[in-house]
């Protein structure tokens, strides 16, 4: 696959992935070993977490004015709704209770997790992300 192809399709640049997934891979968070359902555990995720975190500004940059526009043009013929740069959405990771501050990580369904928050432009590309305990 080209270098454009492969953006278009990931929104990060093929040395970008590259490197993303050895450290995770280094890491042992990503290969066959976790199946679907099968809870990774907290230090994993920890460190999952982080390297995301690190990685994001290599990838995602904030608005320029003229982006601005371009974004909120793009929301207004999608939805109809005007002065819109980005849509936010968010994802509970599960956890094992963690040993030191567990309550932090107890949200409002009674189980144990990480919040990873996103936004993105009007084309769906994310353009922020945050990753967190859930109080």
């Amino acid at each position: 696959m080209d270098e454009r192809t492969f953006y278009r399709h990931l929104w990060v640049i093929h040395s970008q992935f590259v490197y993303l997934t050895e450290v995770l891979s280094q890491h042992g968070l990503i290969g066959d070993q976790h199946d679907e359902g099968v809870e990774i555990p907290l230090k994993q995720k920890d460190v999952w977490l982080k390297c995301f975190c690190i990685m994001v500004p290599t990838f995602v940059s904030w608005f320029t004015e003229c982006k601005k526009m371009s974004t909120s043009t793009a929301f207004r013929a999608m939805c109809g709704i005007n002065g819109v740069i980005g849509a936010i959405d968010g994802c509970h990771i599960k956890l094992q209770q963690p040993p030191v501050r567990g309550g932090d990580y107890l949200n409002r369904k009674c189980y144990y997790s990480v919040v990873l928050q996103g936004i993105v432009d009007g084309k769906g590309r994310f353009w922020d992300c945050h990753g967190s305990w859930v109080h």
